[in-house]
């Protein structure tokens, strides 16, 4: 598979890009049995239970833009007895997408998070057809704190959702969140192949400017906290 480019900008910003690298045993064409070779299979039916809906096919449509989920909520776990309940809101989220390419279907994610992350990860692809998309990716993430022992983490992250293109917005945003490997940090983090399902509540994710550092939350509820117990 292709090898990703992935950094985290003083806290703010992790960027997720397809760049050259490994050769491809197998090139990614947004067929089912193309997405289950990039997350596994174990992967994929983990993702499969959490009820995200995964739009397959070559067309995807162009989702260059920034958008905001807000409010950004949790909508299922697989995780026993979660501390977070179904409803709980975690922080706001702008995310923003370039360099598409149809043939390659590939494109470049940028996340704005309110946590302490950077890593290192196995590509980004886009799938789907019409106005319907689906994102996958696979990311090892690092969080590292003062005075303690980086954490390392591989994971995977499926995102869905349909784009308005007379509002320019995406519609009915989906992300799916999987641990596939603690690499034995568990707690704090969730044990592998547990996940959570989050979404825009509110079935808008309107056009955003890219916020350039990081504002500060309330609950403090960022991405490191969608993967920890």
């Amino acid at each position: 598979m292709k090898k990703a480019s992935i950094f985290l900008v003083i806290l703010t910003t992790l960027f997720f890009s397809c760049t050259k690298g490994e050769d491809i045993d197998k090139k990614f064409d947004g067929s089912k049995s193309a997405i289950v070779d990039f997350l596994g299979e174990r992967a994929y039916d983990s993702i499969v239970k959490l009820g995200i809906t995964f739009n397959t096919g070559n067309t995807p449509p162009d989702i260059t833009g920034s958008y905001l989920v807000s409010p950004h909520i949790l909508k299922k776990s697989l995780i026993p007895a979660d501390r977070n309940y179904i409803g709980t809101k975690f922080n706001d989220h702008t995310l923003e997408f370039k360099n598409f390419n149809l043939k390659e279907l590939t494109i470049d994610y940028i996340g704005n998070h309110t946590s302490s992350l950077t890593g290192t990860g196995d590509g980004v692809y886009i799938s789907g057809s019409d106005n319907k998309f689906t994102i996958v990716l696979k990311v090892t993430m690092v969080r590292k704190e003062k005075d303690e022992e980086d954490m390392e983490a591989k994971t995977t992250f499926v995102i869905s959702g349909e784009l308005d293109s007379d509002s320019k917005a995406i519609l009915n945003y989906h992300n799916a969140f999987l641990m596939l490997d603690n690499e034995g940090n568990s707690p704090p983090l969730i044990e592998n192949f547990q996940g959570r399902l989050v979404y825009d509540k509110d079935g808008v994710s309107p056009e955003a400017i890219m916020p350039s550092k990081r504002t500060s939350t309330s609950n403090n509820k960022g991405l490191f906290s969608i993967l920890s117990q």
